[in-house]
């Protein structure tokens, strides 16, 4: 689910930016030239924690899983088992962050360092894009 979700994201954003958008570029030296990197890798049960990323390094998309509390489940299983990869809003966010980091390589991490006062700002926009680009 987690594939065809990120795959659905991606296509939206191609239709409305009228290309292809590529998770991340890097600089080569050499060529003066940046090279795109096609592919993006999504681990659904990556992490055993109530987590999931964009790994800048790795190009990847790694999620979670946990054990639902007993106590505190709401509609779902009392301890059952939480996978953050069958959240649609997680992984269209998580997807959008790494669309970010393609458009511009220092985009998205130059405003996630400490100190840096429109952070908060800049996941808001992120997290509203994600949101109103992908319909439910």
């Amino acid at each position: 689910m987690a594939l065809a979700i990120a795959m659905n994201t991606i296509r939206v954003f191609e239709r409305a930016l009228g290309g292809r958008v590529f998770c991340r570029a890097t600089w080569q030296e050499n060529e003066t030239k940046y090279e795109p990197v096609e592919r993006l890798r999504i681990h659904p049960h990556a992490l055993r924690q109530a987590k999931a990323y964009y790994s800048i390094s790795k190009v990847a998309l790694p999620f979670g899983y946990f054990r639902n509390s007993a106590a505190n489940s709401g509609a779902n299983l009392p301890g059952g088992w939480m996978f953050t990869a069958l959240s649609r809003d997680i992984v269209v966010r998580e997807t959008t962050h790494t669309i970010v980091d393609g458009l511009h390589r220092r985009l998205d991490r130059r405003l996630v360092e400490p100190g840096v006062g429109r952070r908060h700002q800049w996941r808001g926009w992120i997290n509203n894009a994600a949101m109103g680009a992908v319909p439910v």
